[in-house]
């Protein structure tokens, strides 16, 4: 609960980070409802590049074919930030858990509860900030930097900007559904994926950013909205915490009545929800069961994954260009 105190550690190490690497930004996360007790004894840096590097542009510049393109994708959120200095930032709470920044107040029954779970007795009230692109998002200036090669290349450069993450999921979870015909589904929570094991085993994925209430019911309302799959399997990330804005274990369950025979939710994962997380590796052993063998998935060309996305994305708030 001591926020400040994190900051302050926090402070220290992305000053040494940024006095070694002029090209990125550092974004610290403080946020007892995602980490859990850890967050007590961690400090969670999101290093971005703050310009393109190099490396990235000589790529773009020598080894692009001449009718090829970049796409870049981005998470529109906002959340109050705090700026300490032009690359370093300190935001408290986050997007991903489904909360909203006024949530993250001892006024708050639901975070009272949290904070009591983890020991905690004092939450300093922080200053107002302004919203700026939460942790997510990266920097505006890399966009820029590609907006100006793409214009010295000649080649196109493409966005795909979003401003809820279901919906990106429910847009590429359709356009690979059409593009390879399968007929199962796995939907992955948070770090539990691995989308080419998905793929490799003709599954469809389905990518919830975490176990928020909100996030589950999204993919309730997708798989209900389309043609039945003929099986679902479900592999949620357990977020380390219980409270009324996570999905419990029957919400997660119900997501597998929707295929056309009762899929499947992995037992392990079961039994350590919602406190317990696995590691992500747990996710490529689960699928590689689920799915079947098959050659490997062809490359989507990127205009008619362009095309597709737009097509379906639009009405939803998918902005592609």
């Amino acid at each position: 609960g001591d926020w400040p105190a994190a900051l302050r550690w926090g402070a220290a190490l992305a000053e040494r980070l940024l006095a070694r690497n002029p090209g990125v930004s550092v974004r610290q996360v403080h946020d007892p409802l995602r980490d859990g007790p850890p967050c007590g004894s961690t400090v969670r840096l999101h290093v971005r590049w703050h310009h393109m590097p190099r490396a990235y542009e000589r790529f773009l510049r020598d080894r692009m074919t001449e009718n090829g393109a970049s796409l870049l994708l981005r998470d529109l959120r906002t959340w109050p930030v705090r700026s300490l200095s032009g690359r370093h930032s300190f935001q408290l709470g986050s997007p991903v858990g489904g909360w909203e920044p006024e949530d993250y107040s001892i006024g708050n029954p639901a975070f009272r509860v949290v904070l009591d779970d983890l020991g905690v007795d004092h939450w300093p009230a922080p200053a107002e900030a302004p919203p700026r692109y939460a942790e997510r998002s990266g920097e505006p200036a890399f966009g820029m930097d590609l907006n100006r090669l793409s214009v010295q290349t000649g080649r196109p450069s493409h966005r795909v900007l979003y401003a809820q993450p279901e919906t990106l999921s429910a847009c590429v979870a359709d356009l690979l559904r059409e593009a390879s015909g399968a007929e199962r589904c796995v939907v992955t929570c948070g770090r539990l994926l691995d989308p080419w094991q998905a793929r490799a085993g003709g599954l469809v994925p389905y990518w919830c950013e975490s176990a928020a209430r909100p996030a589950v019911e999204a993919a309730e309302w997708w798989l209900a909205g389309g043609e039945a799959f003929d099986e679902v399997t479900v592999l949620p990330e357990a977020p380390g915490h219980d409270s009324d804005r996570v999905a419990t274990l029957a919400h997660w369950r119900s997501l597998t009545s929707f295929g056309r025979r009762r899929g499947r939710l992995d037992q392990l994962v079961a039994g350590r929800y919602p406190m317990l997380p696995l590691a992500p590796g747990h996710a490529s052993r689960v699928l590689a069961s689920a799915g079947e063998a098959r050659p490997a998935p062809p490359t989507l060309p990127m205009p008619y994954a362009l095309t597709r996305l737009q097509r379906t994305g639009t009405s939803l708030g998918l902005l592609v260009s």
